[in-house]
C-alpha cells in the first residue's frame, strides 16, 4: 500500500511539473492576446460620411444659387440656377434637398459671421464687412462680380468653416426647411469641401 502511494505521488508530481508550466504559459499568452485585440478595437474610430446634400438659396433680387455639398468627394459645387440664367443645369446631378429664402440683411450678417470678405476693388484688396458688401450689391452686380463674391465666400469658409451656431442663425433667420439634427455632423467637413469649390453654370 505504501509503495502504491509513493508511485501515485511521483506520478502526480511528474504530471504537475509538465503540465502546470504549459498551462500558465498558455493562459498568459491568451490574456495578452485578448488585451491586444481589445486595444486595437478601442483605437479604431467610428467614422461616417454624411449624405450629399443640396442647399438652394433664394435671394431677394431673384438670384437662385445651389450649394451642392458632396461629402463623398469633398467638393462643394456652387451652381447658378437663377431664372434669368435659363436654369441650364442638371438637377439630377445636383439635386436640391433644402430651400432657404433669405433676405439681404441676413446675408449681410452671415458674411460678418464668417469674417467678412476679401475683395479686390479698384486694384486694391481689402476686407469688407457684410454691410459694406450689401451697399455694393445694391448698386447692381454683373455675373462676373457676383462670381467674385462667391469665390471670396468659399475662401472664407475654407479658412473659418461654418459653425453649429452659424447653422442655427441661418435656419432661424431665413425661411428654411433644414433642421439642426440633419446638419449636426456637417460642420467638421465644410472647410475641406469649400477648399475644393467648383463653380457650375456661371457663364461670363
Amino acid at each position: 500500500m505504501k509503495r502504491k502511494f509513493i508511485v501515485f505521488m511521483a506520478a502526480l508530481f511528474s504530471w504537475s511539473a509538465f503540465f502546470l508550466p504549459a498551462y500558465l504559459y498558455l493562459d498568459r499568452n491568451l490574456s495578452n492576446g485578448k488585451k491586444a485585440v481589445d486595444k486595437t478595437a478601442d483605437n479604431v474610430p467610428y467614422y461616417e460620411v454624411p449624405e450629399n446634400r443640396g442647399l438652394e438659396f433664394f435671394l431677394e433680387d431673384g438670384t437662385k444659387i445651389l450649394f451642392y455639398l458632396d461629402f463623398t468627394e469633398e467638393i462643394a459645387y456652387i451652381v447658378n440656377i437663377s431664372v434669368n440664367n435659363g436654369e441650364n443645369y442638371a438637377p439630377q446631378r445636383y439635386p436640391a434637398d433644402y430651400e432657404f429664402h433669405i433676405s439681404e440683411a441676413t446675408v449681410s450678417l452671415l458674411l460678418d459671421r464668417i469674417g467678412g470678405l476679401e475683395l479686390n476693388i479698384g486694384g486694391e484688396t481689402l476686407r469688407y464687412t457684410g454691410e459694406q458688401i450689401r451697399d455694393i450689391t445694391e448698386q447692381g452686380l454683373t455675373n462676373e462680380a457676383r462670381l467674385d463674391l462667391l469665390y471670396a465666400v468659399c475662401k472664407q469658409l475654407s479658412k473659418n468653416g461654418f459653425s453649429d451656431s452659424d447653422f442655427v442663425f441661418l435656419i432661424d433667420s431665413s425661411d428654411a426647411d433644414l433642421d439642426i439634427p440633419t446638419c449636426a455632423n456637417w460642420q467638421k467637413h465644410l472647410k475641406s469641401l469649400f477648399a475644393n469649390a467648383i463653380f457650375v453654370n456661371w457663364e461670363l
